[in-house]
């Protein structure tokens, strides 16, 4: 419904394979060891768990599309909204989603995929985003009033 145009670039196989494929299978993990370790969750582990997944699918969609609906009309910063608080909700969504399966799983080996995403990608494109919106006159004062990944409270 509103894709990113970087999904859209031809990438070479072994890119696909070694950069994306073979990392992201590293989020069975978390199933893997739940389903392995014959896991029964108590309630509150079900409920943070879906507690962090609604959040997450929350955070991720709703600034992918409101991301995608300003960008359709106009180009430059996007600071308002759900981007206001913190400049990256669709990774925060996106952690808080595997975080959810990582505490599901019971485990903390479920959590090492997790952590070499975010210092692994999620960081290194953080910064380099900033990098890039940081020739918006304006970027000065956003970044003053929003965090880096988790949104600044009030």
């Amino acid at each position: 419904m509103f894709p990113d145009n970087r999904f859209n670039e031809k990438q070479p196989f072994f890119i696909g394979l070694f950069f994306i494929f073979l990392p992201l299978g590293g989020y069975y993990l978390a199933p893997y060891l739940l389903i392995s370790n014959h896991l029964v969750l108590p309630p509150y582990i079900i409920g943070i768990t879906l507690f962090l997944y609604i959040m997450g699918i929350f955070m991720h969609y709703v600034s992918d599309a409101q991301k995608y609906a300003i960008l359709k009309l106009k180009k430059g910063l996007i600071h308002d909204g759900i981007f206001s608080r913190t400049r990256n909700p669709n990774y925060f969504g996106e952690i808080l989603i595997y975080s959810a399966y990582a505490v599901m799983a019971m485990n903390w080996i479920a959590w090492i995929p997790l952590a070499c995403w975010v210092f692994g990608f999620f960081l290194r494109n953080m910064l380099k985003k900033d990098k890039s919106m940081s020739r918006y006159p304006e970027f000065t004062d956003y970044k003053r009033k929003s965090w880096l990944l988790l949104p600044r409270p009030f």
